[in-house]
């Protein structure tokens, strides 16, 4: 679930930050938090959002992640699990985690659930893609990681199905630029784009062979400090391993050696060897907005469903001067089903039943001395090649 938002009776005078860290449990960095992103708010009508300074009395609300919403049988479980960190194999077409305050379902329903409150993804992949995502349970282990992967210390690897042959073994080696947060909010701005401006300055892009490992190379590690560090983009860098051509389509693994949003995708339809069932790179902009729409859509139907469906998640306290009452907050207005079907059936279901071609099947890092090398098993259409 994602979020809801919860109604509470304070009854006598307290401090914003005293409610959430006192009354509710909340730790001063997550009370902060909330306030900070507006998640606690004042009066019947939840309109004016309360400050650190503010003393509360009479109706607030909060809005939460709720990690219990969901039963067991209904999330996933963790592949592979320490004290520390786990690692989970997510399917295709779920967001790794909410998008916005909405009731939309995500992993991190899963994430939560199985370990624990402080639990956190070290990285994330898109809606549509599959595979492996590392977590950290607990804070230490989250500076430990994410420290590692700023260090590019975790190395993953990717298996893709591209068009057309892809003959030899190559790094591509293009700037990339990514969408604000703004932009992400808006149509074809979701979109990263090649900084082709840096391309005509700088030779970006080379093929060499070399073995198969996840471990960079003395090569590597040239081009990544190499790489140009234009103010209006990054540098990227997708080291390309093909594996088996079947006649129209050539199975490949990828190792990015950067992090950057969409990279692969954008680096495949760059070379013009586009991801099988991409549908924001490597195509027209009139299929990537017929797309989105239908995203959109099946979106919004969740976030109904989801407004019929909630369910409480919090207790009255009788030990406390709180009482408390769930129901759902989204941040937009829902169509309703009626509203819905006639939508739905004015849009064609073009992409419901299509699967993007990109599985994060492994992690290889090292945590407190030892190595991991992590896998998931390979999706159905890479076993079908």
């Amino acid at each position: 679930m994602p979020f809801i938002r919860s109604q509470y009776f304070v009854d006598s005078p307290t401090k914003a930050t005293k409610f959430l860290t006192q009354t509710l449990g909340f730790t001063p960095a997550l009370a902060q938090k909330t306030i900070d992103k507006a998640r606690l708010r004042i009066g019947i009508d939840a309109r004016q959002i309360a400050q650190k300074s503010d003393i509360l009395q009479g109706i607030v609300w909060l809005t939460h992640f709720s990690p219990h919403y969901y039963e067991a049988s209904e999330l996933l479980k963790p592949i592979f699990c320490t004290q520390d960190f786990a690692l989970f194999d997510k399917p295709p077409k779920l967001l790794t985690h909410p998008k916005g305050n909405f009731l939309h379902k995500s992993l991190l329903d899963s994430i939560r659930f199985f370990c624990g409150d402080e639990a956190q993804s070290i990285h994330r992949l898109d809606f549509e893609t599959s595979g492996a995502i590392l977590i950290a349970k607990h804070k230490k282990a989250q500076i430990a990681l994410k420290t590692a992967l700023m260090n590019r210390k975790i190395h993953k690897c990717y298996l893709a199905k591209v068009r057309g042959e892809i003959k030899n073994e190559c790094h591509i080696n293009a700037p990339i630029i990514t969408p604000t947060r703004t932009q992400k909010s808006q149509n074809l701005s979701i979109r990263s784009k090649i900084d082709y401006a840096a391309l005509k300055s700088n030779a970006t892009e080379s093929s060499t062979p070399k073995s198969s490992t996840l471990e960079y190379s003395a090569l590597e590690s040239n081009i990544l400090q190499s790489a140009t560090k234009e103010k209006s983009s990054k540098s990227a860098i997708t080291r390309v391993v093909p594996i088996y051509f079947d006649g129209e389509h050539t199975f490949i693994k990828a190792f990015p050696l950067t992090g950057r949003t969409h990279q692969i995708r954008l680096h495949l339809a760059h070379i013009g060897h586009a991801i099988e069932n991409d549908f924001l790179y490597g195509v027209s902009d009139e299929v990537s907005e017929r797309y989105l729409d239908e995203l959109r859509i099946i979106r919004a139907e969740s976030a109904t469903r989801a407004n019929i469906d909630t369910k409480s998640t919090t207790k009255p306290n009788e030990k406390s001067n709180v009482k408390s009452k769930a129901q759902a907050d989204s941040k937009k207005t829902c169509h309703t089903n009626e509203e819905l079907n006639e939508i739905c059936n004015k849009k064609c279901r073009d992409f419901a039943d299509k699967v993007l071609a990109l599985h994060s099947f492994g992690v290889d890092f090292c945590y407190e001395g030892v190595r991991y090398m992590l896998s998931t098993k390979a999706p159905s259409w890479w076993e079908a090649r």
